[in-house]
Formats: structure tokens, sequence, C-alpha cells
């Protein structure tokens, strides 16, 4: 972090309190951010079993036989160790996670995952546009939320697996398809429909922007998800910030502002 000699002045946090504030949120964010995380499935609630094909040497207009994949087009839903719960998405196509099984997944940031420019970009903003912040699920109403489940889990894995042939996000949007190329899926009607809707909306007005992390795992999906926000460490940092602002301003002969 740049330091600015001129911040010294005028009721700004001492050096030793904003430390003790950085040190404590590093202690709270490092071990989500950085180290291995154990996690359980505990359900799998929303989304459906799809047929799929795969056939990785064919090319994103291809129309040639693809071997038949039944895929669970589902969004998966963990528990930490510690409590916590997170939702992800898988980005491989197998073996499948299990429930009560406990899985080591190590965090690593989309841009270090392996992900091409465009697929990074594309994915960030299906995230952006489909996935409710507020709960992590699928945008949209109860209506239909097990067909647009399954809709957004096939356009991960047709972003991660397709032979798009492209740097540009734009044209990699254009080549999405699920009736030709090396990853196709004969969804059902509702599917369909929804993964049809869903990739209009990419990079419509610009692509937008989302966080994002892949949990590696060598003998399971690698599971892509929101990176958690912080907010024990917000909060944290925020208050012994908030303390030491109000001691400076109490203190006899200390000028604020």
């Amino acid at each position: 972090m740049k330091h600015r000699s001129g911040n010294k002045r005028r009721g700004h946090v001492t050096a030793p309190v904003a430390a003790a504030a950085v040190a404590a949120w590093c202690l709270l964010v490092a071990p989500s951010a950085h180290g291995a995380i154990a996690a359980s499935l505990v359900g799998r609630i929303e989304g459906r079993v799809e047929n799929c094909a795969y056939n990785p040497s064919l090319g994103w207009d291809s129309t040639a036989a693809a071997g038949p994949l039944a895929l669970s087009a589902f969004q998966n839903d963990f528990e930490e160790s510690n409590g916590n719960p997170f939702r992800s998405w898988a980005l491989e196509f197998g073996p499948t996670v299990d429930g009560g099984a406990v899985y080591i997944f190590d965090p690593v940031a989309l841009s270090g995952s392996g992900f091409d420019g465009a697929r990074a970009v594309v994915l960030r903003d299906l995230f952006a546009r489909w996935i409710d912040p507020s709960t992590g699920r699928v945008a949209g109403g109860t209506d239909g939320r097990t067909a647009t489940a399954a809709a957004f889990q096939l356009a991960v894995w047709e972003i991660a697996h397709e032979n798009f042939g492209t740097s540009d996000a734009a044209t990699l949007v254009a080549r999405m398809s699920m009736a030709t190329g090396a990853f196709r899926a004969l969804a059902s009607a509702e599917t369909a429909a929804r993964y049809a809707a869903m990739t209009a909306t990419l990079g419509a007005g610009g692509f937008r922007w989302h966080d994002l992390e892949v949990l590696t795992n060598p003998v399971a999906q690698d599971q892509v998800r929101v990176v958690p926000a912080p907010a024990a460490g917000i909060v944290l940092l925020g208050a012994a910030l908030r303390a030491c602002h109000s001691r400076r301003r109490r203190a006899p002969g200390v000028r604020v502002g």
C-alpha cells in the first residue's frame, strides 16, 4: 500500500491501531482466501439431470457425433467444517461430489485457474447477471428455478469446455450454443429456453465483473463460486477505525477536522 505522509494529520488513525486492525483483518480473511477448505455437500436442490455430449476434438460449430453424458446440472450447497455455508457450481463433468463425504478444496483466484481472458470475462458476466448476491442462488422467482439453475450450470460448462477458437469475449458469447460444438446438451424444453434467455443477456451493455474463485480438488469436480465477503473482518476493521477516531476527537489539545 502506498504511504502518503500528508495523511498523518487531521484525525487519521495512529499507526499502532491501524496495524492492529489490519492484522485482525488478515487473520480473519486469510483462512478462507488462501488456505484449504474442508467442506461437505449438504444439498443439491436446484437443477436437473440433463442429457449432454462432449467431444474435446470438435470445434464450436461442429455437428459431428459426441459421446453421451447424463450430467447432474445442479447448484451445489456446501458447508465448511467451521459451519460456514456456500453455494458453488461444477466446472468439471466428474467425478461428482457426493453427500456425506468431506472434500478438501484449494481456493484459486479465477485469474490463476487456467481460464483464458475471454472465458473469464464471460463467466464473471454470467455470475454478475444471474446469481442473486443476497442468496447465492440463480436470479428470478421460485417458478422455474430448477430449470434456471440447470441452464446456469450448462452455461458454466459451455464456457469452461467449448472450443470457441477466439480470444474476444463478444465473439465467444455469439458462439455459445447447446446444439453444436464440443459440448452440447439435449436439454429439456424449459431448460433450453432458460439457457437461450440467459446467454442472450451476456455482454449486453458491456461485460460486468464479479469476484470469483475456483475450488480445486484432485479427486472430485472442481467448483466455481463467488468469493465470500469477509463480513466479520469488515465489521472489526470499521469498529477499530471508528474507536480510534473517537478517542482522538475526545483527547484534549488534539485538533480534528
